[in-house]
């Protein structure tokens, strides 16, 4: 039974019905209680910034790796460094990266590597760059066939710092951009194919401009690749994985 303390203190704003203490709504009328209106306002604003959160750290994450695409190519090309746009780049993408989990809050760094995987995750993450590798040797050599031009061999110093930025840092902090951070803001607003094809295409346009637009599809392609298997292992591992299998066999492989 509803006690009098109770009748006197909850009643329903539109019919004046008792409610129980812990009444969302009014069983007479159906009007939700001052208590239900507010909570459900509460839950609606936290969703919304949730996911203004998202939208920010995503703006943030594909406009700071494009502009850093851009300020790398510059200096590779005014500067005679060859460490600089090597470091460089790898230094903005990890910035940028770091700066769009500090906007999506608590645990998103953690959240970025996803689950821990297991040894059928990292075959299934070999295997993915071996498919990675084979689609872009094929349509490279198609590339070099049509146009008639060589593949250039780099000096030895030139090689030293192309080993550090494509097998070393390139797996680790291009995945963790792209199919880490990224990925895991993505999944927030759109549906996991969405997110596949638009990480795959930020994956080529991190790679430049080289060929023209005819140096993207292989590379859009191997995106394709890795963000299926990091939707099948749900983890950042075995595309790391994948991703360097990928590079070095670039890279040993004329």
């Amino acid at each position: 039974m509803i006690s009098e303390s109770t009748t006197k203190n909850r009643r329903c704003r539109a019919c004046g019905q008792a409610l129980e203490a812990d009444a969302s709504f009014c069983i007479a009328c159906g009007v939700p209680t001052r208590v239900e209106v507010r909570r459900v306002i509460g839950a609606s604003q936290a969703e919304l910034s949730t996911k203004r959160r998202t939208v920010t750290a995503l703006v943030v994450a594909y406009a700071g790796t494009l502009g850093g695409v851009a300020l790398t190519q510059c200096v590779a090309r005014w500067s005679n460094s060859e460490a600089l746009p090597i470091l460089l780049c790898a230094s903005l993408q990890l910035a940028v990266g770091l700066a769009s989990v500090t906007i999506l809050g608590k645990r998103a760094f953690r959240r970025s590597f996803a689950f821990r995987p297991n040894a059928r995750d990292l075959l299934l993450g070999a295997g993915g760059g071996l498919v990675m590798f084979a689609i872009g040797w094929l349509y490279v050599r198609f590339l070099r066939n049509f146009s008639g031009s060589a593949r250039q061999v780099a000096p030895l110093p030139s090689l030293v710092w192309l080993v550090v930025g494509t097998i070393v840092l390139a797996p680790l902090i291009e995945e963790w951009l792209c199919r880490g951070v990224i990925w895991q803001a993505t999944t927030q607003l759109a549906p996991e194919a969405t997110v596949i094809v638009t990480t795959a295409l930020l994956f080529a346009l991190l790679h430049g401009v080289s060929w023209g637009v005819f140096g993207l599809p292989h590379r859009f392609a191997g995106g394709l690749v890795l963000g299926w298997v990091r939707r099948r292992t749900g983890s950042l591992v075995p595309v790391i994985v994948g991703h360097f299998i990928n590079n070095s066999l670039s890279l040993a492989v004329p």
